[in-house]
């Protein structure tokens, strides 16, 4: 960051750079990792016509990774949220925004497979329970998977894959 509060980051945008010039002596942005993120959050200013109508432009799809990661440092950090971050991610959770142009929403990731942790979780603690209960008797194991696909309604070969997963293996 430069010195006299201003801050000049460079953007890579499409086919050109965008350069941020900002005071900062209104906001309480203290680096160029809040700077970026709240770029990120909350877009920019730009002339949009030869009359210098300004418009708010905001990063595309992956155009802004860059400025995301700096939101991550900056929320994973031990450091307090400046007050103009929190009240800009704040406006963008608001329903009904009067100044926020965009919202956030959660949504499931499209590269991934969607799993059940409290499914894997059950179905281990069922077969647990049941393995204690025919203790000392032979495959004790494989008689609680068999009670656990009938309780549960699925077959033998789900019952142990989510015995294999990460949240359903057993511990000693």
């Amino acid at each position: 960051m430069s010195q006299a509060g201003r801050s000049r980051i460079t953007i890579p945008a499409k086919r050109r750079t965008i350069e941020l010039a900002v005071t900062l002596k209104s906001l309480d942005l203290r680096t160029d990792d809040e700077l970026l993120a709240d770029t990120f959050l909350w877009g920019w200013g730009e002339a949009d016509n030869a009359v210098g109508m300004i418009s708010r432009r905001y990063f595309k799809k992956r155009a802004g990774d860059e400025a995301r990661q700096a939101l991550l440092r900056i929320l994973r950090s031990n450091e307090p949220l400046s007050r103009t971050l929190r009240n800009h991610l704040a406006e963008l959770f608001e329903i009904k925004s009067d100044i926020a142009e965009r919202m956030l929403e959660f949504a499931f990731r499209p590269d991934r497979r969607r799993s059940n942790p409290m499914a894997r979780w059950q179905i281990s603690h069922f077969v647990a329970l049941k393995e204690k209960e025919y203790a000392g008797q032979p495959k004790a194991r494989t008689r609680a998977v068999l009670d656990a696909a009938e309780y549960f309604g699925v077959t033998t070969k789900t019952i142990w894959k989510h015995l294999k997963s990460p949240l359903g293996a057993r511990k000693g």
